[in-house]
């Protein structure tokens, strides 16, 4: 078995440079940078605060009530310092289970400067540099998705994203049916897709007070009634049509929005758990045929259960045709929480890492409307930092709120973001990770060997023995499988590998994850797994170990431990 390391290439060198290291080997050098900046704020503070003199004198420090609060706030440090050795080491090579690891080093004193200066990403007033490098993080991230022009911000992580989406899908969704309403359209499905230059003709002649009396959701009771009306019929709640390996954020963002879970709309899956191009068609045409307006389509780069990365390109494809011979503009969000930093590898020799297709797909996602993002996943950056990136900017700025102490111009990011106070911490960390690794290549070079890595797993795992099932659409960096042994129905396989994960849990020696495919979305995938292993399928899950194999230093020539071979001989 080939041991992933390029050690003859200095850039893959220099890219152990961004680590601290398993063993802390980079200690000496983040020890100083901490040292140097701590230095560099607490010069600053005396430089700006000099005039007033010191408010702290040496004689209150002297006072034994001074020391002994310290001492006492001193022991509560090493306290929870302490507890926190009891944490999860995520750090580690061994730890290969949920998706977070090492903490790239760039991103970390990123992390720590901003929290010095604790700014409030709310308005340029409250955060004068926080909001600068915000917005140089989102050009950087429009860059790495392929998107020539972009707007959007940081948020608390991909759920806070995905909600940022439909919060503006609603909004627009609500806009352009006014509108349609208000100058006589009855073909609600059409007018949910009409498109913006179709909307500003409709509705610069319409007068304010009867336009927001048709908006669905600026006063429901009342204005449901009001449409209902105009249009001679109840109007069908609009659905939101989502990959079927979706994040559970989507259901609960529906119920938060006040848009109805049960009108989650999910698009079938095909035997590689990736989105069915064909279902998604039908689906369309099943809400043209019901006249029901739609939010969008949502498809996913990189689900938590495989790392699949649905058929992007096709998806594109399908709503380009629709929007050439028909004149529907509807929304494609990404669900690239996971995912979407493995664009950065489509460039260059560390693309050959990479299925063919999954880089076609991973290109096309600069035709998507928007996109969401987690740096604290394959960005390598501390918790927490998501990211909402809109292609267009009238798809951005469709509501605002603010106050009358904000002192903002119109498009203030702070007055368009679900969260009002925003730390700059995410935006600065990410903004420092995708800088210093600009000089290696770093990301493609880091995802890549992730992806070797996977593939080193899987063949250990092959080479030691094991009856093993891998699904289809395994198209990242997670390696799920199946350990078959001698059984003969997928009830039985299912328990024997609930067995192997607690064993593996209690034994400490390696930390892994699992998850569970059921057929209500999975079913292709199942059936023809099982057909393909001749198992009878008599349950309507499948239990598959999961292992996230993102940590950078899990194969090494340097290191003593083979942990791919090391791995599939504790489950033997």
């Amino acid at each position: 078995m080939r041991r992933t390391d390029s050690a003859c290439d200095p850039n893959e060198v220099a890219v152990k440079s961004f680590f601290l290291g398993p063993s802390a080997e980079n200690e000496e050098w983040l020890t100083g940078q901490i040292s140097d900046f701590l230095q560099s704020w607490t010069q600053w503070r005396k430089r700006v605060s000099g005039e007033d003199g010191g408010l702290i004198t040496d004689r209150d420090r002297e006072l034994p009530e001074f020391k002994r609060q310290q001492q006492f706030t001193s022991d509560v440090i090493r306290e929870i310092s302490r507890r926190f050795e009891d944490e999860i080491p995520k750090f580690s090579p061994r730890y290969i289970g949920h998706m977070f690891s090492e903490i790239s080093m760039p991103a970390l004193l990123g992390h720590m400067i901003t929290l010095l200066h604790n700014p409030n990403n709310i308005s340029v007033e409250a955060s004068t540099v926080g909001t600068e490098i915000e917005k140089q993080a989102i050009e950087a991230l429009c860059t790495m998705i392929g998107y020539s022009e972009g707007v959007g911000h940081f948020t608390s992580g991909g759920t806070v994203a995905n909600f940022e989406f439909l919060f503006r899908a609603r909004e627009r969704l609500s806009k352009w049916l006014a509108a349609a309403i208000a100058t006589g359209e009855k073909d609600v499905f059409r007018a949910s897709a009409m498109g913006w230059d179709e909307f500003h003709r409709r509705s610069q002649d319409l007068p304010e007070v009867d336009f927001r009396r048709l908006l669905l959701h600026e006063n429901p009771i009342e204005n449901l009634r009001t449409i209902r009306e105009h249009l001679g019929f109840d109007l069908k709640p609009p659905v939101l049509l989502v990959s079927a390996s979706k994040h559970y954020s989507w259901p609960k963002a529906m119920h938060y929005l006040g848009l109805g879970e049960p009108n989650v709309r999910y698009v079938k899956l095909d035997d590689k758990g990736r989105m069915s191009v064909a279902d998604l068609q039908l689906q369309i045409e099943q809400c043209r045929l019901e006249n029901i307006p739609l939010l969008g389509v949502v498809a996913i780069v990189g689900t938590t259960e495989l790392g699949t990365v649905d058929p992007i390109q096709a998806i594109v494809t399908t709503l380009d045709e629709l929007e050439r011979e028909h004149g529907l503009r509807i929304w494609l969000h990404l669900d690239a929480a996971y995912g979407g930093f493995f664009r950065s590898v489509i460039r260059g020799e560390a693309a050959g890492s990479i299925d063919v297709g999954v880089l076609r797909d991973l290109t096309a996602m600069k035709e998507a409307d928007s996109v969401t993002l987690d740096p604290h996943k394959l960005g390598y950056v501390p918790y927490a930092s998501g990211a909402f990136i809109c292609r267009d900017e009238e798809d951005y700025f469709v509501k605002s709120f603010t106050g009358p102490y904000i002192v903002s111009d119109r498009k203030n990011l702070g007055n368009f973001t679900i969260e009002g106070s925003r730390s700059a911490a995410g935006a600065v960390a990410t903004y420092a990770s995708l800088k210093a690794f600009e000089g290696s290549d770093g990301y493609a070079r880091i995802l890549s060997r992730a992806v070797s890595t996977k593939l080193e797993f899987r063949e250990a795992l092959i080479e030691a023995g094991l009856h093993v099932f891998f699904p289809e659409g395994l198209d990242t960096n997670l390696l799920c499988f199946a350990v078959l042994g001698k059984e003969t129905r997928l009830s039985d396989v299912n328990r024997l590998n609930l067995s192997l994960y607690e064993r593996c849990q209690a034994a400490g020696r390696y930390w892994i994850s699992k998850t569970t495919l059921n057929r209500d979305h999975f079913g292709a995938l199942i059936e023809g797994g099982c057909a393909k292993h001749g198992l009878t399928l008599d349950t309507d899950e499948m239990v598959l170990l999961r292992l996230t194999l993102m940590n950078p230093f899990v194969l090494s020539k340097e290191g003593p431990t083979d942990h791919a071979r090391a791995f599939a001989e504790s489950l033997q």
